[in-house]
């Protein structure tokens, strides 16, 4: 990295320090915990912790954890919650691309713009000209996609791919349907309440929210302001393997190594994906140059986090299941569950 990207860095951490929240050990652990396995589409289990399962994993008392979250609200640093639903349900695939713009005002318009299409769940700013998007696209449809997409922000855009995730087609039932409905108004509404709503038992509830959870095909998202955040610095690491064979060993050397700082991660795909936490801009380097240096590992780019936008065109809609290739499944009895 060279010494006017550091200098860029410093002053940037500068500007959000005047203007942001300052975390402890207890804070980091909560946010991670929070964020754990639900950073990047399609989604992992649980749809929603509790604050005894939190307080259990970091050794304190539940009131300590609501407190903490609670004040994390009143920061604006957890500013809500979306229900993240799988691609799956909706018959697309999760595509991962990358631009860059290297004017700081057209960076701004760019991003206005590609929050406004429903294929797109959210952008990522990072220190520099790198944007990242995370798409939902239809099965075969991401040439198109990202050729229509460049059409929109403007001249002289190029969007790169990056990668693509394969996601079963899950067609879920009417029960199913209506329990996401409900949730996406408010993924922390009571069970009961969604029951009433929908007209079906607390236990039928319950039963389809761990299944779909279960199966990664409903997650929560906190939506997180880094910029409120003090003292920390969010860096990914995306890994590009030397070879399919040799992936799992640079990933039993990169895991262990990245523990104490990561957030989540992403080995599923052609190439890892690491989001972790340090605490001054040395650390990125160094651990850049670390993971490089593995047996497996091909190369590694590293990048310093300002902002992720989740769409809230997207997931304020509540037509996403909506839509044509969506059916509904038939019991054994003849009627739709």
């Amino acid at each position: 990295m060279s010494a006017d990207f550091h200098s860029a860095l410093r002053t940037n951490l500068r500007i959000q320090n005047r203007r942001s929240t300052r975390l402890d050990r207890l804070d980091l652990g909560i946010l991670k915990s929070l964020l754990l396995n639900n950073g990047v589409p399609p989604g992992y289990p649980t749809l929603r912790k509790s604050f005894r399962t939190i307080a259990k994993e970091l050794g304190v008392d539940q009131g300590t954890v609501r407190k903490r979250i609670r004040a994390f609200q009143e920061q604006r640093v957890l500013k809500g919650w979306y229900l993240g639903i799988s691609p799956g349900l909706t018959g697309h695939d999760v595509v991962y691309a990358w631009l860059s713009v290297e004017n700081e005002d057209s960076k701004s318009r760019i991003i206005g713009k590609l929050l406004r299409e429903t294929e797109v769940e959210r952008v990522c700013n990072y220190l520099g000209p790198k944007l990242s998007l995370v798409l939902f696209c239809k099965k075969g449809a991401e040439p198109d996609t990202l050729r229509r997409l460049e059409g929109r922000v403007g001249p002289g855009v190029t969007l790169h791919m990056q990668g693509r995730g394969n996601v079963p087609i899950y067609r879920p039932r009417t029960t199913e349907l209506a329990i996401i409905g409900s949730l996406q108004r408010d993924p922390w509404r009571q069970f009961s309440v969604v029951a009433k709503e929908i007209g079906a038992s607390s236990r039928t509830v319950k039963r389809v929210v761990s299944r779909l959870s279960d199966g990664g095909l409903t997650y929560m998202l906190p939506i997180i302001d880094l910029k409120a955040l003090q003292g920390i610095v969010p860096v990914e690491v995306v890994v590009e393997y030397a070879s399919p064979e040799l992936k799992a060993e640079a990933n039993s050397r990169i895991l262990p190594y990245v523990k104490e700082g990561l957030v989540f991660s992403d080995i599923r795909g052609p190439f890892g994906y690491f989001a972790i936490v340090v605490t001054n801009v040395s650390q990125v380097e160094q651990i850049t140059r670390w993971v490089r240096q593995q047996n497996g590992v091909g190369d590694v780019h590293s990048e310093v986090l300002q902002d992720v936008m989740l769409n809230q065109n997207h997931y304020g809609r509540q037509e996403i299941l909506a839509r044509p290739e969506i059916t509904t499944r038939r019991t054994k009895a003849g009627r739709t569950s």
